[in-house]
């Protein structure tokens, strides 16, 4: 996969990449042709999706809920869509409905003071 990679990359041609790679074009042409094969014997099969995002986005956007609770999820998208994050609003959801995910060595911390009320309508 990295030589078609590195073809795709350069725009270099069959014939060039079969003469770097000490391979022959017919080989090159074959593995061009087994790109869009599917299924569990797939000629290329990626460890994770393309699409899927990193953690640390899903860290951003949790983040960004605890700051700004009054945020919903369209205005959240937008808000990163500004910043050059493209995320959709559904993506915004399922990302604030998993699991929080904090550093190691940090642990999610309340933002002032803890009240507790003493009777009814106390606090």
């Amino acid at each position: 996969m990295a030589i078609l990679e590195l073809r795709a990359c350069r725009g270099l041609s069959t014939r060039l990449i079969a003469q770097r790679f000490h391979l022959t074009r017919n080989t090159i042409s074959s593995w061009m042709g087994r790109l869009d094969e599917e299924g569990p014997n797939a000629f290329l099969q990626l460890q994770e999706p393309v699409n899927k995002f990193p953690d640390l986005v899903r860290y951003i956007v949790q983040r960004l809920r605890v700051l700004c609770p009054a945020l919903g999820k369209v205005k959240l998208a937008e808000f990163l869509c500004r910043a050059g994050l493209h995320l959709g609003p559904t993506t915004v959801k399922r990302m604030l409905g998993a699991k929080p995910t904090f550093p190691a060595d940090q642990e999610p911390v309340l933002v002032g003071p803890v009240l507790k009320a003493k009777g009814p309508d106390h606090v």
